[in-house]
């Protein structure tokens, strides 16, 4: 071997080294920007669980309401018809059973 090629060889070593060194920090800077996103990403997920959660609750609470206001609604439907069906009274037609009575003027 001459001098040369060793001086060539030495050359390309600290070059290629030099690069490396220079894609290797470039490397560490984008990790360290991905590392930084991953923690904001994880802390918005963090956070749009929390409001998931707390709109679920809401969602049950309003199905609770929904189905409470149905039963009031059906019980008051309820006693509605059973005042309309009432004769005067409470009393039924003697002849024909009626629970209407209608008021006949002679």
């Amino acid at each position: 071997m001459s001098i040369f090629t060793e001086i060539e060889r030495l050359i390309n070593e600290h070059g290629s080294s030099t690069i490396l060194k220079g894609r290797i920090l470039l490397l560490k800077e984008k990790h360290a920007v991905f590392v930084s996103e991953n923690i904001t990403h994880k802390t918005k997920i963090a956070e749009l669980g929390t409001q998931v959660r707390q709109l679920n609750n809401e969602i049950t609470q309003l199905h609770e309401i929904k189905e409470k206001l149905s039963f009031d609604n059906k019980q008051q439907k309820s006693q509605i018809e059973r005042f309309h069906n009432l004769g005067p009274k409470g009393r039924v037609c003697d002849h024909y059973g009626y629970e209407k009575l209608k008021s006949h003027r002679f």
